[in-house]
């Protein structure tokens, strides 16, 4: 209810109510509701002053309503007087109406379905009447046929072997298929079944008519009559019965010559078989051809497919019957051949199909998925697989033989990687329709291969290496000895010949650095593959293409990082041997306290041999490692070095500060004996310490190293050069000179 309306229902209301008067009107009022919104603002008490204040209000306009509309009020009852009267006068004659509408409703329902039986029986009749023609028609077609075919006996007389005139087989051809449509109008009648055996005849010798008209149009290559001839099929439906005809007589005959055995081992293969097939259609086709499809300004005989629906079937019966042996699959690479081939003759024969409709068909053709699904695909990739995955394995038994061939790889499992992973995709061994299977195989190989260098990193591979055993002597004997009696061999003369023992040790950095090297290659060569070996075999867009390398660098991201933690266990080895020479910095004590020695001037030589050794190493390994890497590594034990020499020299130097002030305890005020130069042991002590350390930083940055960027270096230099008292420190550049 609107605004307006409910201004015109109720009267005004004061103000100062405590609830809204057009809440008592609304569809949803609820008292409950009401009276919990009125308590919210205001008490039970005053709700009830306002409600008797407005129900006065409500009252008083009500007698104002009354009084105002009294005459309508008093008028509204006496207008009512005889009403029922009048209602009754109307109600007979309704009545009445009433029953006469309801009779000429059933009268009307009779009429009509009287009139829907009448038409149903006509329409009995018109269809007993359609089937009577439908068998005068048939009548009359197999007298006018058997007429044809008694004027053609009469006129031949004594020939019966010889075929009826193609105008004659034309009206019979006409005739028959009307005949056609009548009978299949009225099947199970009886009069059909009287007269089949008729129709039996006349079918037989159309067919034979048919027969001998198609084979004589393709002995003479006479275009009129193979027209006339594929028309009459045409006009009998029976276009089916023209090509089975065709691979009877002229596929099959020419096909059984070439497609056996024997002519494939004389020709050394079935590509001679292959080409003598595709020649059939030059040789046999191009007549119907002709016909199917003429030059302009002739009209084509439509419906037939000869090379799809006659030579294709019997071309693959053939194979599997009679040429077994090109579907082999136990000679791998006698078996690619053959699929080689057999794939290209099979798009050379779509290419002879004459429409894109025509290959579509020969592609539904259930002798088409036959010939595909002979060809044992999964046999033959078992058997790459066993060949290369066998290849794989035999080299991981023995993964530390050098490389001997000529390639990039120290060594030789490395060399086979790549190679397994190449002949997956070369040519004689890759198959397009094994795309799938092969490039999950080359997955599986670098998985292997990462697994391996995971082992490697986890300290389960080891090296086997044999060590001679040295000669024991032989226990004496009491033969022995009478033999030495003689002036034979003595007892102590006579000793066990040299044994060896094979033994098992872990792969040294100089191992591990040729297995960082040709794995870093083996992905650089590996990517070189996809892009000029694997891409191109794959028929794929340049989406799947992207996804093929994103699929192949997360393989190469897992090899980096076994690579890595191999590059640190080569780092750890060198450390280890670099170190063990920087403690002899913990020596230079021992060298000159008490022991008269002139002020030191050159570094130690442990200083010398241990950049020795990390310049040996860069130098041995240039080549096969990567610059990156090999900066790396040598960046790893380098700063490892530091560190250890950080702390080993901090202690020597703390070790001489406490002797330094010691020694001043007790010889307080008393010169010291070991001065020399006016410079204690211990100043020559640290300044030995400061040469060797500008000696080995000089050295190192000569190998291309960055020492400023390692903590340890700064802190190194620092103690050391603090550990000098200014007063008596020679300046480094003084010292280096």
């Amino acid at each position: 209810m609107d605004l307006d309306a409910t201004e015109n229902v109720l009267p005004a209301a004061p103000e100062n109510l405590c609830f809204n008067k057009d809440e008592f009107i609304k569809e949803d009022y609820d008292i409950d509701k009401f009276l919990a919104n009125v308590r919210r603002h205001s008490s039970l008490e005053t709700l009830r002053e306002d409600l008797s204040v407005y129900m006065k209000i409500l009252q008083n306009a009500l007698v104002e309503l009354i009084n105002r509309d009294y005459a309508d009020f008093v008028n509204l009852s006496s207008n009512l007087v005889g009403m029922d009267k009048i209602i009754c006068t109307i109600k007979e004659p309704l009545t009445t109406f009433q029953g006469q509408v309801e009779e000429l409703r059933s009268l009307i329902k009779e009429k009509i379905e009287a009139t829907q039986q009448k038409l149903a029986e006509r329409v009995a009749v018109r269809e007993k009447k359609r089937v009577l023609q439908h068998l005068e028609g048939i009548l009359m077609c197999i007298e006018t046929m058997e007429g044809i075919l008694d004027m053609s006996l009469s006129s031949r007389g004594d020939r019966p072997g010889t075929t009826l005139e193609s105008h004659l087989v034309e009206r019979i051809s006409t005739e028959f298929n009307q005949l056609q449509f009548y009978v299949s109008k009225c099947k199970g009648l009886p009069l059909v079944d009287t007269v089949k055996p008729r129709i039996n005849r006349i079918t037989q010798v159309l067919q034979q008519n048919l027969e001998g008209m198609f084979t004589e149009g393709l002995t003479t290559s006479n275009d009129e009559m193979l027209t006339r001839c594929l028309r009459t099929y045409v006009t009998i439906d029976k276009i089916a019965d023209a090509e089975s005809l065709f691979r009877r007589v002229e596929v099959k005959p020419y096909m059984e010559e070439y497609i056996n055995e024997s002519y494939i081992r004389q020709k050394g293969g079935s590509f001679a078989m292959y080409s003598k097939i595709l020649e059939f259609q030059k040789l046999k086709c191009d007549p119907l051809l002709a016909v199917i499809k003429p030059k302009s300004g002739q009209e084509p005989v439509k419906g037939y497919d000869f090379m799809v629906n006659a030579v294709w079937p019997e071309v693959v019966d053939l194979l599997e019957t009679k040429a077994m042996s090109i579907f082999a699959a136990g000679n791998p690479e006698n078996f690619y051949k053959e699929y080689t081939d057999g794939m290209e003759f099979l798009s050379s024969f779509e290419l002879q199909c004459a429409t894109i409709q025509s290959v579509k068909r020969l592609r539904a053709h259930p002798s088409y998925g036959k010939f595909i699904n002979k060809w044992s695909l999964p046999v033959y990739f078992q058997i790459r697989l066993q060949d290369i995955a066998g290849t794989m394995e035999k080299c991981f038994l023995t993964p530390w033989t050098a490389n001997t061939e000529n390639s990039v790889y120290s060594l030789s499992l490395s060399h086979t990687v790549q190679y397994c992973i190449e002949k997956c995709w070369r040519k004689g061994v890759f198959l397009p329709s094994l795309a799938h299977r092969f490039w999950k195989l080359t997955l599986q190989i670098l998985a292997r291969y990462r697994t391996w260098l995971s082992a490697l990193c986890n300290g389960e591979v080891e090296i086997e290496c044999v060590v001679d055993k040295p000669a024991l002597p032989r226990p004496s004997s009491r033969v022995d000895m009478l033999k030495s009696t003689d002036g034979r061999a003595s007892p102590q003369s006579r000793s066990e010949s040299p044994s060896s023992v094979t033994e098992f040790r872990k792969p040294n950095s100089d191992e591990l650095v040729q297995v960082v090297g040709d794995g870093y290659q083996l992905i650089t060569s590996i990517t070189s593959i996809l892009q000029t070996t694997i891409q191109p075999s794959i028929p794929v867009c340049d989406s799947q293409n992207a996804q093929l390398s994103s699929v192949l660098e997360e393989s190469f991201s897992l090899i980096r990082d076994q690579l890595v933690s191999l590059q640190g266990l080569v780092a750890e080895e060198i450390v280890g041997r670099v170190s063990a020479l920087m403690k002899h910095v913990s020596d230079i004590p021992r060298l000159y306290r008490r022991t008269n020695k002139e002020v030191p001037t050159k570094s130690s030589g442990y200083t010398n041999q241990a950049i020795q050794m990390l310049g040996t190493f860069k130098e041995q390994h240039d080549s096969s490692l990567p610059d990156v890497v090999r900066t790396q590594i040598l960046t790893s034990v380098i700063t490892s070095v530091i560190e250890q020499y950080e702390e080993t020299t901090c202690e020597v130097l703390l070790s001489v500060k406490k002797m330094e002030d010691s020694l001043k305890r007790l010889k307080r005020g008393k010169t010291s004996a070991s001065l020399v130069g006016n410079m204690s042991d211990d100043d020559k002590i640290r300044t030995q310490i400061l040469l060797d350390v500008q000696h080995f930083s000089q050295q190192v940055r000569e190998l291309g190293m960055d020492l400023e960027s390692i903590p340890s270096y700064s802190k190194l230099v620092a103690d050391v050069e603090q550990s000098l008292p200014a007063r008596e420190s020679p300046s480094p550049t003084n010292l280096q000179s």
